[in-house]
């Protein structure tokens, strides 16, 4: 899987498919190497391939997060928002206490334009990790949704102080002054 990774990483798709190919010879139930397969297929516009995949994965462990949240990145490439939404969910509720499953739940609420949602969804989870950084931008991010400039630069600017070398948080801060 090490040596897939990097091909995958250095965008060599055929190595490291290859790679995980063999991997999953050896065990065809290799969650890693299915979610790297399914990745590989996703970033190859082969949603079905994917979603497979994913499934697999969800067999052996029908509440793993990763390929709960694949299935609904799957069915947003298809264009199947209420799918996807569903999948998120689930992820969110699922694994109540990781960032990760409320952060996807939250982007998926903003890119469809349910401002008051995933400020819900942010809300709940920062109540659970008030440190997190991508919470506090995300929270400036959709209340500049809601036009509302102080609270934006509230978070805009807790996320500075979180995270003070990371350009892009001064960068939202700056812009929402």
């Amino acid at each position: 899987n090490l040596v897939a990774s990097v091909y995958a990483a250095a965008g060599q798709r055929e190595m490291a498919r290859e790679q995980f190919e063999e991997a999953l010879k050896l065990d065809p139930k290799d969650a890693q190497s299915l979610l790297n397969m399914a990745r590989l297929d996703l970033a190859e516009s082969n949603a079905a391939n994917a979603e497979a995949r994913f499934r697999k994965v969800l067999e052996g462990d029908p509440k793993h997060m990763l390929a709960t949240v694949g299935m609904a990145v799957a069915a947003a490439s298809r264009n199947d928002t209420k799918e996807a939404e569903k999948w998120l969910q689930k992820a969110s509720t699922e694994h109540p206490d990781a960032v990760e499953a409320q952060v996807a739940l939250a982007q998926f609420y903003m890119g469809s334009r349910q401002v008051d949602k995933a400020l819900a969804v942010i809300d709940a989870a920062a109540k659970k990790s008030p440190d997190n950084v991508v919470l506090a931008n995300m929270r400036g991010m959709a209340l500049l949704g809601k036009n509302d400039l102080p609270g934006a630069l509230t978070s805009f600017k807790r996320a500075t102080e979180l995270a003070p070398k990371a350009y892009a948080y001064a960068l939202n801060l700056a812009r929402a002054h």
